[in-house]
């Protein structure tokens, strides 16, 4: 593969398996990831009914199916995969169980794509205080109190767009604090929907909050309105436009804190740009990805993905970096005369190579 430097610089398959059992699935709530479930496929339901309903035809159902995922980390379960005949007749119920070493408030993010979902808690119905939505997903936010002991979960989804329904159902128990972030442009005014990325020595995560969240984020009310569910450790919280950018102080993150964050948006937006070509110099190599390496320290910066058309851009603070990407089993990195080559950022956005 050939790096190319401009001058001016997903749904994961995974296997699973199936249980046929009755057995209600029990699941720890320090384990973030609910991953076992009992499922039932059930068409032409009643709409608006209470849980004893849709827990009777959980009772009385001969099709469940229980879901195991224990054995993976960053999965959703994918309700098309596992029955044959999901349209827009069909509802998914699904039961669990939570269980808590104490009473503790915790906050839950159910994520589903294709499944419109209620949740059920204990039996009572959740109302979500963050419910983000558009034609194909959902992203909602709760945060209530787990008892100790066993905690009863139910969900029930209308399957919706093309059917391929997926749910992904998240606790953040007390081990985890918070970063609440508002963004101002150069001018100190409100920006409601900028670029927003985290990052720390092994993790990197970039979105937008237009599009709802990632599984770390939350939209909140408030002057701070961007909300991090985060472990302790250090962190970089960074956020830009198009040609506007800003990056934190290296963030302390302690046991059960929480901290405000300002982020002003009045530096120039620098950039990195280039492209990976297939070892013909010609044709363009997508999906391969790319990281911006720190020549100080050998932190990576940011990575990303190939485009089709084999191109890459990056946003980055003035510095010094080098570029890499990992292909054929090893990381090769972008050289100029057999040696790295030392990209330098300067204050007016332009890189040099």
């Amino acid at each position: 593969m050939i790096f190319k430097l401009l001058k001016s610089i997903t749904i994961i398959s995974t296997g699973i398996y199936c249980l046929f059992s009755m057995d209600i699935p029990v699941n720890t709530a320090s384990s973030k990831n609910i991953l076992n479930w009992v499922l039932v496929h059930k068409k032409n339901i009643n709409s608006n009914e209470n849980h004893s309903y849709y827990e009777n035809i959980i009772s009385s159902s001969e099709n469940e199916i229980g879901v195991n995922l224990g054995n993976f980390n960053d999965v959703v379960v994918a309700v098309y995969q596992l029955f044959d005949d999901v349209d827009f007749s069909s509802s998914i119920i699904g039961k669990t169980v939570i269980k808590s070493d104490i009473d503790q408030k915790v906050a839950i993010n159910l994520f589903s794509y294709n499944l419109d979902i209620e949740l059920y808690v204990n039996s009572i119905k959740v109302e979500f205080e963050d419910k983000t939505q558009n034609v194909w997903q959902q992203n909602n936010w709760v945060e209530l109190n787990l008892k100790k002991g066993n905690n009863n979960i139910l969900i029930v989804g209308k399957s919706t767009g093309f059917f391929a329904s997926t749910f992904k159902f998240l606790i953040f128990d007390d081990k985890y604090s918070h970063i609440y972030l508002k963004v101002l442009d150069e001018n100190g005014k409100y920006l409601d929907n900028p670029n927003i990325f985290i990052k720390n020595d092994s993790h990197f995560e970039s979105f937008r909050p237009v599009f709802g969240s990632n599984y770390i984020y939350q939209k909140v009310d408030g002057d701070y309105p961007h909300k991090f569910w985060l472990l302790p450790g250090d962190y970089f919280i960074g956020a830009n436009t198009n040609d506007k950018f800003d990056l934190s102080n290296k963030i302390k993150v302690s046991n059960r804190s929480n901290q405000k964050i300002t982020l002003s948006l009045d530096k120039p937006a620098n950039y990195i740009k280039g492209s990976v070509l297939t070892l013909d110099k010609e044709t363009a190599h997508p999906g391969l990805v790319i990281q911006v390496e720190n020549t100080s320290d050998m932190s990576i910066f940011d990575k990303k993905i190939t485009k089709m058309n084999g191109e890459f851009s990056f946003i980055v603070p003035q510095g010094e970096y080098y570029l890499r990407m990992f292909a054929n089993d090893r990381i090769l990195y972008h050289k100029t005369d057999g040696k790295k080559t030392r990209i330098k950022v300067n204050e007016i956005g332009r890189a040099h190579v």
